[in-house]
């Protein structure tokens, strides 16, 4: 929300914007909210997945992909699924973005790092603790969280920004699969 105004302060910086599938963030939201306590401020997590749709994801997303038209060259996005499916791939891009050592020890020490194994204390991918910012790493994971309710309000203020990502919809009445 605020890269405009990096931009000004930094004209030479570099904006890397991660960009997560709306759904799963607002799994993932329910799932930090509930930590803190907040989930009793909505009545269900499908209210909170539309109000995450219309107040978070959607504005968010639109406000960094527009200011980063302002710097192109200075601007990057990666997808969080992306991350997942191919981590060589993607760290090799964003060190080559950064005009960092994008080479094969360079990307093996960034996997090692930013590993969910490593983050989460040794817990594979997938084995979930509710407790920890670290809760389960996976994606994918909105089709076990969302009805067909809940992702028709999703989708009400999220679905044309879904397309727009390449995010594969799944229209009321189709079935979650």
């Amino acid at each position: 929300m605020a890269m405009r105004l990096l931009n000004d302060m930094y004209p030479a910086a570099k904006f890397v914007h991660v960009i997560r599938d709306g759904r799963d963030a607002a799994v993932s939201g329910w799932a930090h909210v509930g930590r803190q306590g907040g989930n009793e401020q909505f009545r269900s997590f499908g209210a909170y997945a539309e109000y995450f749709a219309e107040y978070h994801w959607v504005p968010y997303i639109t406000c960094a992909r527009e200011a980063g038209k302002g710097f192109p060259d200075r601007y990057l996005e990666i997808r969080y699924e992306n991350l997942h499916d191919n981590p060589a791939q993607e760290v090799q891009r964003l060190l080559g973005f950064l005009e960092m050592d994008a080479g094969g020890e360079a990307i093996a020490r960034c996997l090692e790092g930013g590993s969910f194994e490593k983050l989460s204390g040794g817990r594979a991918r997938g084995e979930e603790d509710a407790t920890s910012f670290f809760r389960k790493g996976v994606t994918g994971d909105w089709k076990l969280g969302f009805d067909e309710e809940t992702l028709e309000g999703f989708e009400k203020h999220a679905g044309k920004l879904l397309e727009e990502l390449g995010y594969e919809r799944h229209p009321v009445g189709s079935g979650i699969e």
